[in-house]
């Protein structure tokens, strides 16, 4: 299995996974290479030192700032930016389960039907404002060169039309060298000024930056960034090529409390070299993508002020603040939160009797949200055409999936609830589920000896419940 990247803090050299003595394993899978795509910008950082919000370095293994505070940059590829700790974030048996359960693309329903067009619409936002200042700048530079060549035209000396001074004209001989030698220059000089011109655009490199604030296990950024970089449908494919037109490359950034959980998010980053001719086809098609991690607070971001043009808040807590300190002007923040009928059968009396553990969800968290992000900040509701309404920013993606006992104890354990589970909790919750299984079990049973039709074998494992995984997606703006 090829993953998509390696983080940008990586020295482009091999590193062999380490293994026990003793092991005989010899394949090329276990060295994971990793790359520094943009060398351009090897030494860059997007975090700013918790000391003192210097803005940081990369030298070799290490994070430094011009006061010569210096960070270590993990093996895995992420910086431990965390300066307290009354703030730890996930568990690891959090972070496992959140994994092993995303992994199982459960949750994939949200990214297809919402935000894949949530993340295109803004990166296409992003390229319009790019070629926008782009046509600015062209216009800018033409009018300066046609104000100059008017200039050099009523200054500029014709042999052809004689010297006045001189008493005689120039031959047709003479002119006819004359012209192909300002032909010659005129040619030399606009081949200069194009591959200055290349060679200046070469330079300028832009980045759209996408920031995960509270990325947990990475699952979110791979899925975007993978989409962005590798997606095959016409509308990414029209999309990067327009963002190859203006030399605009993408930048990911992961964050959150949990070192666990950023672990994970920057391994599932890593590129695994193989002798696969086609899989290292794929990897040279990252053009220059840029990864970077690091353990932080969401309530105190280590990013310098108007730096990410697209934030994510998926399942994590948000300050709003920082949020709308980071970002660009007119960036884009996607909100993903559930709604008050996610997860509602494990929330029902009779599961809170039976012993089942989740939180529950206040009816009115959406608008709440949006409410303090409109007094708190300046980012506004973006209304798009896409949407099906016109009074609110926001979108219930909504699916019943049939799942296990095992799915359901693993949903219990990643999200806030997790905090609160036990040993005893989480056998309650299986009980019920399987209990509710069984009952369903039966009544198909009893059905189908009434005649009522086909129904589940002896042993046959019963059919799963359905869970309700709901969702709000909403989209705001920073304005000026």
């Amino acid at each position: 299995k090829m993953l998509l990247s390696s983080s940008s803090f990586l020295l482009p050299t091999t590193i062999a996974s380490r293994r026990k003595k003793g092991r005989n394993n010899s394949s090329k899978r276990n060295e994971v290479k990793c790359f520094s795509y943009a060398s351009h910008s090897s030494s860059f950082s997007p975090f700013k030192c918790p000391t003192c919000a210097k803005p940081l370095t990369k030298h070799s293994m290490a994070l430094r700032c011009p006061n010569e505070h210096s960070i270590d940059i993990a093996r895995e590829g992420f910086a431990h930016l965390l300066t307290t700790r009354t703030v730890t974030g996930d568990t690891r048996e959090m972070v496992q389960s959140r994994k092993q359960f995303l992994d199982s693309k459960t949750f994939d329903f949200l990214f297809e039907e919402k935000l894949k067009r949530e993340v295109l619409e803004a990166v296409s936002r992003c390229l319009e404002s790019e070629e926008k200042e782009e046509n600015a700048d062209d216009e800018k530079s033409n009018g300066i060169k046609s104000s100059n060549s008017e200039k050099s035209e009523k200054t500029q000396h014709h042999p052809e039309d004689g010297n006045a001074n001189s008493g005689f004209k120039v031959g047709p001989r003479r002119k006819k060298l004359e012209a192909k030698k300002r032909a010659r220059a005129e040619q030399a000089l606009e081949m200069k000024n194009n591959k200055r011109k290349e060679e200046e655009e070469a330079e300028e490199v832009v980045f759209v930056t996408i920031a995960d604030i509270g990325c947990g296990d990475g699952y979110w950024l791979e899925k975007i960034s993978r989409w962005l970089v590798f997606g095959e449908n016409d509308e990414v494919v029209s999309l990067r090529e327009r963002a190859r037109k203006r030399n605009v490359r993408f930048r990911f950034i992961g964050i959150d409390a949990s070192k666990e959980a950023v672990r994970v998010a920057a391994k599932r980053m890593m590129i695994t070299t193989t002798a696969n001719e086609d899989e290292r086809i794929l990897e040279e098609k990252v053009n220059g993508a840029e990864f970077f991690f690091a353990v932080a607070d969401a309530n105190d971001v280590p990013m310098e002020d108007d730096s990410v043009d697209i934030s994510l808040s998926v399942f994590a807590p948000r300050n709003g603040k920082e949020i709308e300190r980071t970002m660009k002007e007119k960036g884009t923040f996607l909100v993903v939160s559930p709604s008050p009928l996610h997860l509602q059968e494990l929330r029902s009396n009779e599961a809170k009797e039976r012993g089942v553990i989740c939180l529950n969800i206040e009816d009115n968290k959406s608008e709440r949200v949006e409410k303090q992000l409109k007094e708190l900040t300046s980012l506004a509701p973006i209304e798009s055409s896409s949407r099906s309404y016109s009074n609110s920013s926001s979108e219930i993606i909504e699916r019943a999936v049939p799942m296990s006992s095992q799915d359901v104890q693993l949903l219990l354990k990643m999200g806030a609830s997790g905090f609160h589970q036990t040993d005893a909790s989480l056998n309650a919750a299986r009980n019920y589920w399987i209990s509710n299984n069984t009952v369903a079990k039966t009544s198909a049973s009893a059905s189908a000896e009434r005649g009522g039709g086909e129904g589940v074998g002896v042993h046959e494992e019963p059919p799963h419940r359905k869970v309700t995984l709901s969702f709000h997606v909403r989209a705001f703006s920073k304005q000026k």
